[in-house]
C-alpha cells in the first residue's frame, strides 16, 4: 500500500515519471490489483500528454 499512496501523490503533483516508478513496484506485491494497474496505465499516457493545468487529477472518459 506504501509504494500506492506514494504514486498517488505523485500523479496528483502531475509527476508521472515518478508516479509510474512507484505503480510498478507495487505492482510487482500486488499483481492483481487494479486500480495499481488503471492509474499505471493513466499515468503513461499523462506523461505523453500531460493533463491540461486545470486539471484536480479527475480521470474525465472523452470516447466511447
Amino acid at each position: 500500500m506504501h509504494h500506492y499512496q506514494a504514486g498517488r501523490n505523485a500523479y496528483i503533483l502531475r509527476d508521472f515519471t515518478q508516479a509510474i516508478a512507484c505503480f510498478k513496484l507495487d505492482q510487482v506485491i500486488e499483481t492483481t490489483n487494479q486500480a495499481v494497474h488503471i492509474h499505471l496505465e493513466r499515468a503513461y499516457k499523462y506523461r505523453q500528454i500531460p493533463p491540461p493545468k486545470s486539471w484536480d487529477g479527475v480521470w474525465t472518459i472523452i470516447t466511447k
